[in-house]
């Protein structure tokens, strides 16, 4: 997978409705491919954890997923199971950021802004409390 900032897709749209000329369509991704397990471990090394990731055959998720579908909230969907299965990254050939001359942030980058807000957050909540 490619995750992309949200923010960096609402400049996307607003850069290509502002153009003369655009491309019929924009395959907007992050600039960095993942595995699901290497994902995951980035977001753990950057909150500082360690996790045992156990790798878990997507008939055992299918499995879970069913009966959890019947949740008022489900924590996991069959579509989701489904959608892991396939490969989801940006054509090479195809317009993205690049022709809109955006250059998008990486995960990394959005994981250091998220705790920096959170540690701020909790630092005014200490500062109140005291």
């Amino acid at each position: 997978m490619q995750p992309v900032n949200v923010e960096d897709i609402a400049q996307a749209i607003v850069t290509a409705l502002a153009a003369q000329a655009c491309e019929p369509m924009y395959e907007l991704a992050g600039p960095r491919i993942y595995t699901f397990e290497n994902l995951l471990r980035t977001i753990c090394a950057h909150l500082g954890v360690e996790r045992m990731l156990v790798p878990v055959p997507f008939g055992l998720w299918k499995a879970l997923a069913l009966p959890a579908e019947m949740l008022p909230h489900p924590p996991l969907t069959l579509n989701q199971v489904q959608l892991m299965e396939v490969d989801n990254v940006a054509a090479p050939d195809c317009a993205g950021f690049a022709a809109l001359g955006i250059e998008p942030r990486s995960i990394e980058s959005a994981l250091q802004t998220v705790l920096e807000h959170a540690n701020g957050a909790r630092a005014q909540e200490t500062t109140r409390g005291a």
